[in-house]
This record gives C-alpha cells, sequence and structure tokens, in this order.
C-alpha cells in the first residue's frame, strides 16, 4: 500500500489528477528497475499526520493590590519625596463635580527612589495612615468597584396616598474606586482607573422640609494606564483641607 494510508492505484500515462500527487518508491525487490507509481491523497496525508491544535482557554483574571493612604503633605514634602505627573493628556476634574470623565492617559512618577519607606515612615510618625488595603479580583474587561467611608441620611419628599410623604436617601461619602483591566498581552495589562474621595460638609448644608441637609466636598479622577505584571503605579493629588481652631475666653 502508498503512505499516507491510502490504497495504491495503478498509474496510467497522460492522465491528470486533481489535488493528488505521485508518489514514486524505488522497489529492492527482483527487479531493480521497476517503480511502483501510487496515487496519494493529500487529505490522507495530512489526516495521518494531524496536531490537535484546539484550545479551549477560560475567563481571563486580574488580580489588583490596592492600597488607600491619607497622607499628610507638608509631611511628605519636608522629607524630600513628591510626586511628578507628566503627559499632555493628563487633566484633574473641578472639585465639586461628582461625573466621572475618561480620561486618554498619562504617566506618573515618584521622584524619590525611597518613596515607600518614607511612607512607612509617615505611618509610623502618624502623618499618614492607611485607609483600606483591599484585594481585588475581576475578569478581563470586568469593572472591580471598591467603597470605604460612611453614610448618612438625607430626607426626601415622597408622593404618599392623600398627600405628600417623606422618605430617606442614604448617601455616600469616603473612598470610591473602580478599576477596569483589559490584557492586552501574556504580561501587560491596560488599566481605566476611576477615583473618587467624598466628605462630608455641613458649611453647604441646605434645608429640606425643616431639616438642614450636608452637602458634599467630591475629589475625583479618571485615567488610563498600562503595566507589566507584577508593577505598580500611584495615583496622587485628591487634596483635603481641614481648618480647626481653638478659642478660650474668659467671662
Amino acid at each position: 500500500g502508498g503512505r499516507g494510508g491510502a490504497s495504491p492505484l495503478a498509474a496510467e500515462p497522460n492522465t491528470t489528477v486533481s489535488q493528488i500527487f505521485i508518489d514514486r518508491d524505488p522497489l529492492a525487490m527482483e527487479d531493480r528497475d521497476a517503480l511502483r507509481d501510487s496515487v496519494v491523497d493529500p487529505a490522507a496525508l495530512q489526516q495521518a499526520g494531524i496536531v490537535n491544535l484546539l484550545q479551549i482557554p477560560g475567563e481571563q483574571q486580574v488580580s489588583l493590590r490596592v492600597t488607600v493612604d491619607e497622607v499628610n503633605r507638608s509631611a511628605l514634602r519636608s522629607i524630600g519625596a513628591d510626586m511628578q505627573i507628566g503627559g499632555s493628556d493628563v487633566s484633574f476634574l473641578s472639585l465639586l463635580s461628582s461625573n466621572f470623565a475618561p480620561g486618554t492617559g498619562g504617566n506618573l512618577a515618584v521622584t524619590t527612589p525611597d518613596f515607600r519607606l518614607a511612607l512607612n515612615a509617615l505611618r509610623t510618625l502618624g502623618y499618614a495612615r492607611t485607609l483600606a488595603e483591599p484585594n481585588l479580583t475581576t475578569l478581563n474587561g470586568r469593572p472591580a468597584v471598591f467603597q470605604a467611608g460612611d453614610t448618612f441620611p438625607v430626607p426626601l419628599a415622597q408622593a404618599a396616598f392623600g398627600g405628600v410623604g417623606q422618605g430617606v436617601s442614604f448617601e455616600f461619602v469616603g473612598v470610591q474606586i473602580q478599576f477596569v483591566p483589559y490584557i492586552v498581552d501574556r504580561d501587560r495589562i491596560r488599566l481605566q482607573v476611576m477615583g473618587q474621595v467624598s466628605t462630608r460638609d455641613d458649611a453647604q448644608s441646605a434645608n429640606v422640609g425643616g431639616t438642614n441637609v450636608p452637602g458634599q466636598n467630591t475629589r475625583n479622577f479618571s485615567t488610563t494606564v498600562e503595566l507589566r505584571d507584577g508593577q505598580t503605579m500611584a495615583l496622587a493629588g485628591l487634596l483635603q483641607n481641614s481648618l480647626k481652631g481653638n478659642a478660650d475666653r474668659v467671662p
């Protein structure tokens, strides 16, 4: 029989065969000059040496380790650590805006090589504190959201049977971070990052139904970066000013 599992066929002169080829093997038998003509089907030849290339990948997941720190800016500068941001497509939103606007990317660098050591020193001295340190795992292209903060009640006017009733809605204040990872290469991840820090502000309170409802101060950002597996990025600039004073009086 012919190679590849095909049965030999008698070769005919001046015969045109489409999509097949003639394999001639010399025979070391009784007649040394004899040739055996066999017509072999390429499909049968390929079938004999098939390699299974079928791949059924599972869902790709991305694990993110997040640290949210609140740092005293004056103390950070006094030890010589500073953040530097560059790129022409990086912008910060209004302090009072509550909507996310997509960014086109940029780059941010730590100008002090031992920044992590400086941050640990500030924590020890009480000039920095860790608000949250979550580990987030999400699927490729799916958002992961983290919130750390409080809620406070806000009265709402609601239509009720025979009149207008009053309901309650709870508003969130604190830190909110959202990540959307996209795996673009074997060890490279494009990361969309959106963050928001909000605090309660009694100075912006409004009277609703005879109740003073406090306002909110909100700082947020939105950007896109690319990281390799295991790399670390830092985002800063959501500033908060706290004014406190003590007064002593003699009646």
